[in-house]
């Protein structure tokens, strides 16, 4: 495997990987007592991914957690103290005496046959991120579920260009490239310009959420970066389509969108077929999944799902685990949803983010979409706030300097029915997000104070 740092690039092989998981499991029988959790700092280097294989095939659950929050566009806080029992581990301290002898050049075995824990946190897009109980095993069942959808190849190089320490990066990444045989390319800071010099040295498989792909089709111009890209895959929320249509434009293969959660790992997908995908839809049931839905009370559909890679339970902040919520064998995912008669999956919006002004619904994604038309808008989240005991459309942005709020303003009262448009804008420097590129709603709402009047300057945040 390769990972790319701001020093340069450094190469593993998958037998010295091998002989650093050994000596993170010898580490962990002299220096923890049996069942330890662990947290561990998934940090996207080598070591990381080796102490992740030694610890678990030691037997101990391990919390995955992003050091610094570090993903493009983030500034999250640490996510490291998450609670106060952990065994906090350093993952260049557990592989510190691997021997670089003795080994044949194979991947890391990864234990597939318990049921070790491996904590994730959630994203944390629609409140305080929760730390998800999945096991190891259905960790290396979703990473053959990527393999074998998308045809990951041993001759591959997988760049995931998203944090391992989440679902996404760790499953569709990091154990989909060892269950296949595939070498694996990790970054250890996200910038586009990294990104680029990592493509322009050939890529087969590419990993990304809607703003990584968005940051590079923004970054280098088409045919400025070698074609080689057989599967690009998004996954984090929706994808504009002007952002699929540039990221294809840049790769010159299309981006196919990925749908799931920490929770219940892949729900569905699009993946390479003759014929084409309809337009917003998100693909259809991953291989193991059944889903049903009920009908919300506003008269949407609700989307409940099982999958072969479906959690455990929560652990709350006290160490205590907790069963899933939902019926039984089935998760709720919040999500409002329509299919067609062909079973493709579109996602119309989360339950939680419909905004209800005056009685009538408001789609936050919709109104978010229009804004980041405006050529002066280079970031964009919509929420819904109450005052005065009433639901409001509020907007967070990131203007190009010397823009006017009230231009803004006019254009979305052009587009937008009256009850849809902001009656506030709240102008900052930068969104928070989460690794994994979304919104950090908990960050943002301590960022949001309130104010009065209609709008605000650039740079002030409220209105």
């Amino acid at each position: 495997m390769a990972v790319h740092s701001p020093s340069g690039r450094q190469v593993t092989t998958w037998g010295e990987l091998h002989r650093r998981g050994l000596a993170a499991r010898r580490w962990a029988a002299e220096q923890l007592s049996g069942g330890d959790r662990v947290v561990l700092a998934m940090d996207n280097s080598a070591a990381s991914v080796a102490a992740f294989a030694g610890l678990t095939a030691a037997g101990h659950p391990i919390v995955c957690v992003d050091p610094d929050g570090a993903g493009p566009g983030s500034g999250a806080p640490s996510r490291s103290g998450v609670t106060p029992w952990e065994v906090v581990v350093d993952p260049r301290v557990a592989v510190a005496d691997a021997a670089s002898r003795g080994r044949p050049d194979r991947a890391p075995a990864l234990r597939s046959d318990g049921d070790v824990a491996v904590f994730q946190l959630s994203s944390g897009s629609t409140g305080p991120p929760r730390l998800v109980r999945q096991t190891v095993s259905a960790c290396v069942r979703g990473g053959r579920i990527y393999r074998d959808l998308h045809g990951y190849r041993p001759a591959d190089r997988v760049f995931a260009g998203v944090p391992i320490a989440h679902s996404f990066g760790l499953v569709g990444g990091m154990v989909a490239a060892v269950v296949s045989g595939a070498e694996l390319v990790l970054l250890s800071r996200f910038s586009p310009a990294a990104a680029g010099a990592v493509l322009t040295q050939g890529v087969d498989v590419l990993l990304g959420t809607p703003l990584v792909h968005r940051l590079l089709a923004q970054a280098w111009l088409p045919g400025s970066l070698p074609r080689g890209v057989r599967v690009a895959l998004s996954s984090g929320g929706p994808m504009e389509a002007a952002v699929a249509d540039g990221a294809q434009r840049l790769l010159g293969t299309p981006v196919r969108q990925v749908y799931g959660s920490t929770e219940t790992g892949l729900v569905a997908c699009q993946f390479d077929r003759p014929e084409p995908w309809p337009p917003g839809c998100v693909g259809v049931a991953a291989p193991g999944v059944s889903w049903q839905t009920r009908e919300d009370q506003q008269g949407g559909k609700r989307l409940l799902v099982r999958t072969s890679t479906m959690f455990d339970g929560y652990l709350d902040p006290d160490g205590r685990e907790l069963g899933p919520n939902g019926p039984p064998g089935l998760f709720d995912t919040g999500d409002l949803v329509e299919l067609d008669p062909a079973g493709h999956l579109f996602v119309v919006a989360r339950k939680a983010t419909f905004i209800n002004v005056g009685g009538r619904k408001v789609n936050p994604l919709s109104v978010e979409s229009l804004i980041r038309e405006h050529p002066a808008v280079r970031d964009a989240h919509v929420l819904g706030a109450a005052r005065h005991g009433e639901q409001e459309v509020q907007a967070v942005v990131v203007l190009r300097p010397g823009t006017d709020v009230e231009t803004l303003l006019r254009f979305c009262r052009t587009r937008l029915a009256r009850h849809e448009g902001p009656h506030r804008v709240h102008v900052v420097d930068r969104i928070p997000r989460t690794g994994m590129g979304k919104v950090d709603s908990t960050a943002l709402r301590g960022l949001l104070k309130p104010h009065s009047g209609p709008g605000a300057g650039p740079g002030r945040p409220g209105s």
